[in-house]
């Protein structure tokens, strides 16, 4: 089992133009972000499990995933069945598995 995991993000751009190695900075730390004891695949079903009826903590999750461009999910209400698709595909391995996990 993963004991944990931290993201770090880099401006390659600024950089690249004064010349200097880049500055890296702790993005999130999995565990703390997410309120997860550990990485096991019972703590990833449990996380969403809570995705599911938690908007703030999905959007949480959604924002660390496509980072720059997240705001698409931010002008209204989640919609529900786009969330609906997005957590079934957490749970499947292969796409040709969603109606037996999701009920698709």
């Amino acid at each position: 089992t993963v004991l944990d995991a931290e993201t770090y993000s880099t401006n390659l751009t600024e950089a690249n133009s004064k010349g200097t190695p880049p500055v890296w900075s702790l993005e999130y730390n999995t565990r703390q972000a997410f309120g997860m004891p550990d990485l096991s695949p019972k703590s990833w079903n449990d996380l969403i499990k809570r995705f599911e009826t938690d908007d703030a903590l999905f959007l949480k999750y959604l924002r660390y995933l496509h980072r720059e461009d997240y705001t698409r999910w931010l002008d209204g209400p989640l919609d529900a069945d786009s969330k609906k698709k997005y957590i079934c595909s957490m749970r499947t391995a292969k796409s040709f598995e969603e109606a037996h996990f999701c009920g698709l």
